[in-house]
């Protein structure tokens, strides 16, 4: 967990110093969530604040700017990683709700950044490339 550790650090100096920022919430919270995983129960009590610091963070991003409906499927990817599969649905079929707004974003900012965890590190990657959201069967 030191990476995370690490990437956490960096993103609180940068929350620290713009603490009015949705983006900087949103991409915290979904760095934290990469670290957990329901396959890992029970979880250690770290794990257990991480989970609970990625949902404050998703909520602050929505507090910040109530019209970044994608930090919904945040806190739905933060439940399904989590194990709780019915949350994660709710949350889902709240980002649906908002599918329109979501796919017009994303084509006036045709990016997205994954983030990938291993142990050791964590990488970055840019997929220029519009947001889809599709709707479950």
């Amino acid at each position: 967990m030191a990476a995370l550790q690490e990437a956490l650090a960096a993103f609180n100096k940068t929350i620290d110093n713009k603490p009015n920022t949705a983006d900087f919430y949103y991409m915290r919270g979904v760095t934290s969530i990469q670290f957990i995983h329901f396959y890992n129960r029970p979880f250690t009590e770290e794990v257990e604040n991480i989970f609970n610091e990625a949902i404050k963070d998703f909520e602050s991003t929505l507090k910040y700017d109530e019209s970044f409906f994608i930090a919904y499927a945040g806190i739905g990817n933060a439940y399904d990683r989590y194990g709780l599969f019915d949350k994660a649905i709710k949350w889902y079929d709240k980002t649906l709700e908002h599918k329109d707004d979501i796919e017009k974003d994303g084509a006036e900012m045709p990016w997205q950044i994954f983030i990938s965890a291993e142990e050791e590190h964590i990488t970055v990657h840019l997929n220029i490339a519009p947001l889809k959201i599709m709707k479950r069967q």
